[in-house]
């Protein structure tokens, strides 16, 4: 639990920081239509994807 509360907060700074409007988009949309646990995992999934995109 530790880990995993550990990498979703990583994920949120780092979504902040780089994709504020986006994320906060993402994450109302994710409250409303999945579970908590869920919608940290699937947003850290589409933050690597855009961090993989934005590298390119």
């Amino acid at each position: 639990m530790l880990r995993f509360s550990f990498k979703s907060n990583n994920c949120f700074v780092s979504c902040f920081s780089s994709y504020v409007v986006i994320c906060i988009k993402r994450i109302s949309s994710y409250v409303r239509s999945t579970t908590m646990g869920e919608m940290l995992k699937q947003n850290c999934s589409i933050l690597s994807k855009f961090k993989e995109l934005q590298l390119m």
